[in-house]
């Protein structure tokens, strides 16, 4: 039997039960949990359970082609720290975390905890190869930075990946092709224009950069195909207050991706706003694909954040942020 102390696992307050069985994995909570998970608001590496087993199958959630199979309790790992959004982790195999700081979300509510963990467990084998697994390694990454720029890094790349899995098997048609063709149609005549215009040089240069620049399946179109495949959307059909909120979401992402830097404000928007939607739309998409993934979408709290997903794209409202975006 092999024993060792677990990091951070909080299963809140007078949990209701000592000792949890996932798969072959018992855990069990010290006696003085109570006590220890006080400290959690102010430490990082606190011992509240202890984790145990007595032969283990190789993991199924990391890198498949590592060069020595580690073993499935890092399944256990990025379950428990996804689901709690804290780093649960043992004090001996700490050494794949950079940092052990904390800045996950809860995904589930605590007297839920115990039933999601063992579908997650159970439903592990959905991450079908190393691709569908990367948004999970970015998660991670991104739950343990403090500075939300870096956050948004490793989220907005996870979010770029699981549109590209979403939209592989999947015709953007229902309009979308259509758009694409006028757009691509009329970048061709503005370029023709622009070219034989009269414009001085120094001008005509960064206009037509600017015109190639505009739009692609992959960016708004892509997002707005990727939103309905999700049920963000009702329909694939959406207005222009919807569209604009879209393309937020889009700069949003494309800032980070190609400026390494949150989004300059503009139309009315404030800094601050840029960086509350940020911190809550762009990490709320992967944690919407992980959620798929470990057929934990039905628990109440995960339906709530999807609806707010959702509200956001009719409304430019989201609970929790004062301000509305005001588009």
């Amino acid at each position: 039997m092999i024993k060792t102390n677990l990091l951070n696992l909080d299963l809140g307050k007078n949990p209701g039960a000592e000792r949890i069985i996932i798969g072959p994995f018992t855990i069990a909570l010290k006696q003085d949990y109570e006590k220890k998970r006080a400290l959690l608001e102010e430490k990082i590496d606190v011992e509240t359970a202890e984790i145990s087993y007595t032969k283990a199958e190789n993991s199924v959630l990391l890198k498949s082609n590592l060069r020595k199979p580690p073993n499935a309790i890092w399944d256990i790992f990025y379950i428990l720290s996804y689901l709690t959004g804290r780093v649960v982790i043992t004090r001996e195999q700490n050494y794949r975390f950079i940092t052990q700081y904390s800045g996950g979300n809860e995904i589930v509510e605590k007297h839920d905890l115990f039933e999601a963990m063992n579908l997650a467990w159970e439903n592990r084998y959905n991450f079908e190869n190393d691709n569908e697994k990367r948004p999970l390694w970015y998660y991670f990454e991104y739950i343990q930075n403090s500075e939300i720029e870096n956050q948004l890094i490793f989220a907005s790349i996870a979010f770029e990946i699981i549109q590209e899995i979403t939209l592989k098997e999947v015709k953007l048609d229902d309009g979308v092709d259509s758009e694409m063709v006028k757009l691509s149609s009329l970048k061709k005549e503005l370029k023709k224009i622009i070219t034989k215009s009269d414009i001085s040089n120094q001008l005509k240069t960064p206009l037509l950069n600017n015109i190639g620049n505009w739009s692609s399946k992959k960016s708004v179109e892509g997002i707005r195909r990727y939103l309905f495949e999700r049920r963000f959307l009702h329909d694939i059909q959406v207005n222009d207050d919807v569209r604009d909120r879209i393309q937020f979401i889009n700069r949003l992402r494309n800032s980070i991706l190609h400026r390494g830097q949150v989004a300059e404000p503009q139309n009315n928007i404030s800094m601050e706003q840029i960086f509350n939607f940020s911190s809550q739309l762009i990490p709320g998409f992967i944690e919407d694909y992980l959620n798929s993934k470990f057929k934990i979408e039905h628990f109440h709290l995960v339906r709530q954040t999807h609806e707010n997903m959702k509200g956001f794209l009719y409304t430019g409202k989201y609970p929790g942020i004062k301000w509305s975006i005001p588009l």
